[in-house]
C-alpha cells in the first residue's frame, strides 16, 4: 500500500536520477532518487554530488557503512515526508521485543539523519522515537517499567557514539531517564545503562542549580547525622 501511495508522489518530479548504493557484497542495495530531492533535504548529499567529485561525475554515491533498510527508508521519506512506523492506541498488537526493534531501528535512521546533516528527517524520526516511548503491549503491566519503554543500554550507546554531542537526540534519552527512570533502573539486576557520557549527562541533569554558599552549610550542618555510620535516636 506504501509503494503504491508514494509512487504519483515521485511522479510529479523532473531532473536527473542519481543512485545510492548502501551496503557492501552480496547484500548491497541500490536506489534511485531524483537528484534535485536528495539536495534539497541534505547539505551531505549536495556537497558529495558536487561536480568536481567523482561521486558528482559519476551521479552515484557509495554508503558501504550504511545498512540499505536505513536508506531506504531514508530515500523514501525524500519523498514522502513520513516515517513508516508503528502506532500507539493498538495495545493488543506488540511485545516488548517489537517496541526494542522499533526503537533500534528509529536510532539508526537518527544516526543516519545526523551523518546527511538533514534536520527536518531527524525531526521526523525523533517524532517517531517519541510515540514509540509511548506504545503499550499485549503482556501485563510491567510494576518496574510500566509502559513507557525507556531506550535501554544498546540504544543509548547507539545514539551517543553516532550523533555529535550537542545534537537534541542525547537530551531526549536524557531528560526521558530523569522523567521516567526509577532507582530499580540502576540495580544489580539491570546492570545495561553503561555508556560513560550517558551516565555523565544524567547525573549533571539530575543536579540543582548552585544555591548560596551559607544554606549549603547550615543544610549540611543540619543533615550530618545521616551520613554518620553510628545512629542515633536523637
Amino acid at each position: 500500500m506504501a509503494a503504491e501511495i508514494r509512487a504519483p508522489k515521485r511522479a510529479r518530479f523532473s531532473g536527473g536520477i542519481v543512485t545510492i548504493k548502501a551496503g557492501t557484497g552480496e547484500g548491497q542495495q541500490t536506489f534511485s532518487i531524483h537528484e534535485d530531492v536528495i539536495k534539497e533535504n541534505s547539505p551531505f548529499f549536495r556537497a558529495a554530488l558536487d561536480k568536481k567529485w567523482k561521486e558528482g561525475q559519476a551521479r552515484a554515491v557509495e554508503l558501504p557503512e550504511d545498512s540499505p533498510e536505513v536508506v531506504a527508508a531514508y530515500v523514501d521519506w525524500c519523498y514522502s515526508k513520513e516515517i513508516m512506523c508503528k502506532k500507539a492506541g493498538s495495545s493488543n498488537e506488540y511485545t516488548r521485543l517489537d517496541i526494542h526493534r522499533e526503537q533500534w531501528i528509529l536510532a539508526e535512521l537518527y544516526v543516519f539523519g545526523e551523518k546527511v546533516q538533514d534536520d527536518s528527517f531527524c525531526d521526523s524520526v525523533m517524532t517517531a522515537l517519541t510515540e514509540a516511548c509511548e506504545l503499550e503491549v499485549n503482556e501485563p503491566l510491567d510494576e518496574q517499567f510500566g509502559y513507557c519503554f525507556l531506550p535501554e543500554d544498546g540504544i543509548v550507546s547507539l545514539i551517543y557514539d553516532g550523533i555529535p554531542p550537542n545534537s537534541p537526540a542525547r537530551r531526549f534519552v536524557v531528560d526521558m531517564y530523569v522523567s521516567y527512570a526509577t532507582k530499580e533502573w540502576f540495580s544489580p539486576s539491570t546492570p545495561w545503562l553503561k555508556n560513560p557520557e550517558f551516565l555523565k549527562d544524567l547525573v549533571v541533569a539530575n543536579l540543582k542549580d548552585s544555591p548560596l554558599q551559607q544554606s549549603v552549610e547550615a543544610e549540611v550542618r543540619s543533615r550530618r547525622k545521616e551520613w554518620f555510620k553510628q545512629k542515633s535516636d536523637d
